[in-house]
């Protein structure tokens, strides 16, 4: 079978959407452009199919309004870097008294005359480009890292419900099956059980499907209990009050995935860019890097502040003398420049490089181990059904080689026995559909919107 894999740059672009220029237009960056998870939904009424239940999930997703919040927060504080410090105004009062002598015939006294002194200087910070350059890359790896979080809670809401969902589905899927075998156990007793009221020796074979029905019966209970249990979970899940909304359909039936060495690397570098942890980690690098930036930064001499003032000497409350200034202080880097605190951010970059490298390779090896287990449930359905084959075509010559009693009863285990083979091979499909849900959590996309038509082509 051909299948086909969607190109890698659309997810690529994902990663780096934001990696741009940071003195880009700051409305970009608003508070009012991050991403939503949960959006409102419109309770058509009825019945939920699968996509309107997981639209509903994110819809009440607490975990997502909780991640939209702190998207918008990055948003709002990467609109901050650069903003002015409010400036000081400084002003001072001070005096001197001074003693004058005066000769006056017999004697001398003392005369006091006071010289004040007011003086006011504004003062004005300077805030440094190279610092907020690092500022708004720290605040864009901010940024970037919140919009993933809040891609990724959609794609976690829309995997839990599908793996619930389709929990059900096969619930659902093994009872209406066990109960039409019921069905046939009990029409195959009522017909034995009618040649034994004839007088043939049956007796024994009518007890055995008797039995048979009544435990079929008591497995039922079993099944519809687990199947209200589930329906439930799935209703809380979504936050809908009444689990009887819930349209369940058949079995899902995914299409089967051509595992060859081209698939691998391909889904490895697409769960890469969408994994949270390897996200996590670049989120820390970048932040190191930009306290990098920001510790060279710190090595340029800038100017730290500008101030003008004004001071005013009055004498017998008059103005004598007035004294205009402007000055600029500047920030001189001489221990900064001999500081050690450049090599704590580089081991932190080494760090986080190493860390996301073992990252890609746990995800590469836990993708092998999963296309591995669909390659070995894909040869075992194919086995089961050559199986189911054979035992089908024995089963028929049986049938045409006996009596007539005889060949109804084979007939009626006939039917039986295929659906007992349909029960067991709900078993594997569903283990087979669980590991395309495992996939689709790894690399965090559903399977249809990898595997399409236009793009790589995977044999």
């Amino acid at each position: 079978m051909l299948v086909h894999c969607q190109s890698l740059d659309s997810h690529k672009q994902v990663a780096s959407s934001l990696r741009s220029h940071p003195f880009e237009n700051k409305e970009r960056y608003s508070p009012e452009s991050a991403p939503r998870v949960s959006s409102r939904f419109v309770d058509p009424g009825g019945p939920l199919n699968l996509h309107q239940l997981t639209a509903l999930a994110i819809a009440n997703s607490a975990v997502g309004t909780a991640a939209e919040a702190n998207a918008r927060v990055a948003r709002a504080r990467y609109a901050t870097i650069g903003e002015w410090r409010d400036p000081e105004l400084r002003a001072s009062f001070d005096w001197d008294d001074l003693r004058v002598n005066e000769v006056v015939e017999a004697g001398g006294t003392d005369d006091i005359r006071r010289a004040e002194t007011l003086s006011m200087n504004v003062r004005f910070y300077l805030p440094n480009p190279w610092k907020i350059r690092a500022e708004l890359y720290k605040s864009l790896a901010e940024i970037d890292y919140a919009d993933f979080v809040v891609r990724q809670e959609q794609r976690n809401i829309a995997n839990k419900v599908k793996r619930t969902y389709q929990k059900l589905q096969f619930l659902k899927a093994r009872a209406r099956i066990g109960d039409i075998i019921k069905e046939l156990k009990q029409e195959e007793y009522e017909r034995l059980d009618g040649l034994v009221r004839q007088g043939l020796s049956v007796r024994q074979q009518a007890d055995k499907q008797r039995m048979m029905a009544l435990r079929l019966r008591g497995r039922k209970f079993v099944s519809l209990a687990g199947i209200r249990k589930t329906r439930q979970e799935l209703a809380t899940l979504v936050g809908l009050n009444d689990p009887g909304r819930i349209q369940v359909t058949g079995p899902p039936n995914c299409p089967v995935i051509g595992v060859n060495a081209l698939l691998l690397p391909t889904l490895t570098e697409i769960a890469y860019v969408q994994d949270p942890e390897i996200n996590s980690v670049n989120r820390k690098r970048e932040l190191a890097r930009g306290d990098l930036s920001a510790f060279e930064a710190r090595k340029i001499p800038w100017f730290s502040f500008i101030y003008i003032g004004r001071d005013s000497v009055y004498r017998d409350n008059l103005v004598t003398k007035d004294t205009y200034e402007i000055g600029l202080a500047i920030k001189v880097p001489i221990f900064t420049m001999f500081s050690k605190e450049e090599s704590i951010y580089r081991e932190q970059i080494r760090g986080f490089q190493k860390q996301a490298a073992q990252h890609r390779r746990q995800i590469e090896r836990r993708i092998a181990g999963i296309l591995m287990t669909i390659r070995t449930l894909q040869e075992d359905l194919e086995r089961f059904d050559r199986e189911s084959d054979e035992i089908g075509i024995a089963y028929r010559e049986i049938r045409e080689s006996g009596d007539p009693i005889a060949r109804t009863e084979f007939a009626q285990q006939q039917t039986v026995m295929r659906l007992e083979r349909v029960l067991e091979r709900l078993v594997l499909a569903e283990a087979y559909h669980e590991s395309i849900l495992d996939l689709e959590n790894i690399v965090r996309m559903d399977i249809e919107e990898i595997f399409t038509e236009q793009s790589v082509r995977i044999e």
